[in-house]
């Protein structure tokens, strides 16, 4: 009984009282020392909407703090857990603020000097004052926790993420008809970790867009090469680490933005997957969250997003996209990589009864698909097939055809039989093995390639290609001629100078984007990139691998 008393007493002094006594005060004012002189009613009607506005948001943020806590907002019944959903993860004290906007635009509509000149202002004293005892009393309640809000959360103007989200909702709604699952899924506490599968360039954004947090994404070092893309990617808040060095700073960003209460959003793949199907995880990526094992692991899965833009697609396509929030999880730290991988993966991968309910809906299918099959699947030509718009691919030498499927499978008609298979699984099948090596070069090429390599050299392979050299955080244009790769060594020359990549001394053989191959010498500590004029990277860097793994014995590290 003496609740429901105290949530009447509230009721009536705040939204009764309150507003009664603001309104013959103003009239008071007005009368006593203005002369009953009004605003001019140009500013009636835009005061009626901004008090209209700000009431309803007003309305809102209370059902939302209801809902959210189970509680009234009267200081007297305190909830007991900070409310991070809705409003509350825009803006922090947003029943002050809303009432503020309210007050405001009815300070407009009564056209009263005196309410704008003095009762507004000193509400907004009073109210100012309120919130920072109110601060005050929330740091001591929850302590670090709400030190955590308080870093991510502002009181009147909105991080720059949430803006981004205004013309981000639109977007992810025309384009992908973007649909969120199990909000309620989302941790309850800060900081916590986000990890999802990556198959589609906009993931970060898409993962955004479903966690209302400021997010931290871990990126590649690559983002941040040009001073543009750098001042951008850090003002998004995104932490950039190396590959192929142990990368103290990224580390210590991690941490940094942990402590803070910042989530961070991982990508353990690395990289964006090339067929569809999710690759092993990094070892790295499993370690850091083996490290923080008290903070939670929130999954998430998508749907759809490799039918809009896959890696090996130039451009956006259209499709629809599931985001689902899996429940957290803990990381037990006697977990074995391997078993971690196992854990992550089953919550993290798509199902596929939710993609075949998916299709790409652009017309233009096509896309640059001979990047990843790159040779044909029946003759094994090692030409890549011909992209005949909108959906097919075409080998040259047998005149076998392949067409893409709204569903991203491939139908293929030979000796009047009719085959579908996914990409991955042709993708497999074409996939250069260490007994094609010896057959990669016809007989012309192998005259032509054999003068840009020593005698005790067997030649693999040739093609056109660009070389650049890492220079700080820029790659230099070095040389443009031709990629000769042997059986001990990558030359690229231009007949007038020549780079030799010793292949005993290669680390990791890496793509950047579709189209870049990375190629990092760990002896000498140096990356180089190399871009082909009409050549697959993909292509190359799978003859790399087979090689070093079988002649070398080495596990490259490829991406």
């Amino acid at each position: 009984m003496k609740r429901y008393l105290i949530i009447t007493g509230y009721f009536i002094f705040f939204w009764i009282v309150i507003p009664v006594v603001i309104y013959f005060l103003s009239k008071f004012l007005d009368k006593s020392i203005f002369d009953g002189r009004e605003i001019s009613d140009i500013w009636l009607i835009p005061g009626c909407i901004i008090a209209l506005c700000g009431f309803l948001m007003l309305l809102r943020t209370v059902y939302q703090f209801k809902r959210q806590s189970g509680e009234y907002p009267i200081s007297a019944t305190p909830p007991q857990k900070i409310i991070r959903r809705d409003v509350f993860i825009v803006w922090r004290h947003p029943i002050y603020l809303f009432a503020s906007i309210t007050l405001f635009g009815v300070c407009l509509a009564l056209r009263s000097y005196s309410s704008l000149c003095m009762i507004f202002p000193a509400f907004m004293i009073l109210v100012s004052l309120y919130v920072f005892r109110e601060e005050l009393i929330l740091l001591k309640r929850f302590g670090k926790e709400y030190l955590f809000y308080r870093n991510i959360v502002n009181l009147v103007i909105p991080h720059l993420h949430q803006w981004l989200k205004i013309p981000g909702f639109i977007i992810f709604k025309i384009c992908f008809r973007i649909k969120v699952k199990n909000k309620e899924n989302i941790p309850e506490s800060l900081p916590f970790f986000v990890i999802s599968g990556h198959r589609h360039y906009f993931d970060p954004f898409i993962i955004s867009y479903a966690v209302p947090c400021p997010l931290k994404h871990i990126s590649t070092f690559e983002m941040f090469r040009n001073p543009v893309n750098r001042k951008i990617f850090t003002w998004f808040g995104a932490i950039p680490r190396r590959r192929f060095e142990k990368d103290i700073s990224g580390l210590q960003k991690i941490i940094a933005a942990l402590k803070n209460g910042y989530p961070i959003c991982i990508f353990p793949e690395g990289g964006r997957s090339w067929t569809g199907q999710l690759r092993p995880f990094k070892p790295e990526a499993l370690k850091l969250l083996k490290r923080f094992k008290d903070i939670p692991v929130l999954p998430v899965r998508i749907e759809g997003n490799y039918h809009s833009w896959p890696r090996w697609a130039d451009s956006l396509m259209r499709s629809d996209i599931t985001v689902t929030l899996e429940k957290p999880v803990f990381i037990d730290p006697k977990m074995g990589l391997e078993e971690l991988q196992d854990f992550l993966l089953q919550m993290v991968k798509p199902r596929d009864e939710m993609e075949a309910g998916k299709a790409c809906q652009s017309k233009n299918r096509i896309n640059h698909l001979s990047k990843v099959i790159y040779r044909c699947p029946v003759c094994n030509s090692i030409q890549p097939p011909a992209e005949i718009l909108p959906d097919t691919l075409k080998c040259g030498s047998c005149s076998s055809k392949f067409v893409l499927g709204s569903d991203f499978m491939l139908e293929s008609y030979i000796k009047d039989q009719k085959k579908t298979e996914s990409i991955h699984s042709i993708y497999n099948s074409i996939r250069i093995k260490y007994s094609d090596i010896s057959s990669l070069l016809n007989e012309e090429n192998y005259r032509d390639g054999k003068k840009y390599i020593s005698q005790d050299e067997k030649l693999v392979y040739m093609a056109p290609g660009q070389l650049w050299i890492e220079n700080k955080t820029i790659f230099v244009k070095h040389i443009k001629g031709l990629c000769v790769l042997s059986d001990k060594s990558l030359t690229i020359t231009d007949n007038e100078r020549s780079q030799v990549i010793p292949l005993a001394e290669i680390g990791a053989v890496t793509i950047e984007s579709n189209y870049k191959l990375q190629i990092y010498n760990e002896i000498i500590k140096t990356l180089y990139q190399i871009t082909f004029d009409n050549d697959s990277a993909l292509k190359w860097q799978d003859i790399l691998s087979c090689i070093l793994e079988n002649q070398y014995n080495k596990q490259i590290i490829t991406r």
